[in-house]
């Protein structure tokens, strides 16, 4: 009887060793399977450190060490980078203020800013996130990244717009008018922009003729503004009466960032004040 017990044991034992073994047969060589597995095989290291910018970054999701290649999660990575993330059955398009990023699980090949590009890892999905490599940030945005493997140590620094250091303002030298007029103009500009950043309706209806309110859009918007550069600003123009800066700024909106130009316009009033007509 103890003997029976015995054989039939000794079955289900070698019956579960073979579903294990079968389980875990996977060829990563031809793609990453979509499952808790490839996590598994990888090396999932909570003792890598992240640094962004010279500063601790915490992951909720624990970066990936396979076959010598740091790999990161994904979403969490573009979040800080303010970046705007799309899937769509396995493709993913990232839009990140000035860049853009196309690329597909399991696939060496990405879209740059509008060049084909080869990665030099291919991301994969596993556990419900998506990873990818620590080198990706400095070939496809221009980040310097570094790997320590003695220190468990991955160094990124990036000179772009980030959430963790965004800040609402007006970050712009101006040079000086090259008249009494267009001196005006600048000051009367970079009120307005300061208001904005502010979010000062009072401030930037004084800027406007008669303290108007065309302009309150720009206050009462959840949008965040930081102005970063002085694009060009124009000649007077003697046909319109109008004289235009161009400005260009970063929004933050909801964790995305984005960047645009406006274009501050300016007029004369009736007493010969000007004001400015129009930020389009």
């Amino acid at each position: 009887m103890l003997q029976r017990k015995l054989i039939v044991l000794a079955r289900v034992l070698t019956t579960a060793a073979v579903m294990a073994i079968t389980f875990l047969n996977i060829d990563y060589q031809h793609g990453s399977p979509n499952n808790n597995v490839a996590l598994a095989a990888a090396k999932v290291n909570r003792g890598i450190t992240v640094l962004w910018n010279g500063k601790p970054l915490k992951l909720e999701s624990a970066p990936v060490l396979r076959k010598g290649i740091v790999f990161l999660p994904m979403r969490e990575l573009f979040s800080v980078m303010g970046a705007e993330i799309i899937f769509n059955k396995g493709h993913i398009d990232v839009h990140q203020a000035d860049h853009y990023l196309g690329l597909d699980v399991d696939s060496f090949k990405a879209n740059v800013d509008g060049s084909n590009e080869t990665l030099h890892a291919a991301p994969f999905y596993s556990g419900g996130k998506t990873y990818i490599s620590l080198d990706l940030l400095s070939q496809a945005f221009g980040a310097k990244e570094k790997w320590d493997p003695k220190s468990q140590q991955a160094d990124i620094r990036w000179k772009g717009p980030d959430i963790l250091s965004f800040q609402p303002g007006v970050a712009i030298i101006f040079p000086k008018g090259s008249d009494a007029d267009e001196e005006e103009v600048i000051q009367l500009v970079k009120k307005a922009m300061q208001a904005i950043a502010d979010k000062d309706k009072s401030v930037l209806r004084s800027t406007m003729d008669e303290n108007a309110d065309y302009l309150d859009f720009l206050i009462e918007s959840k949008i965040h503004y930081r102005f970063t550069q002085l694009v060009h600003i124009e000649p007077y123009d003697d046909s319109t009466g109008r004289k235009n800066i161009t400005i260009g700024f970063y929004t933050l909106n909801s964790g995305i960032i984005e960047h645009g130009n406006y274009i501050f316009t300016s007029l004369k009033n009736k007493q010969g004040k000007w004001y400015i007509a129009n930020i389009d």
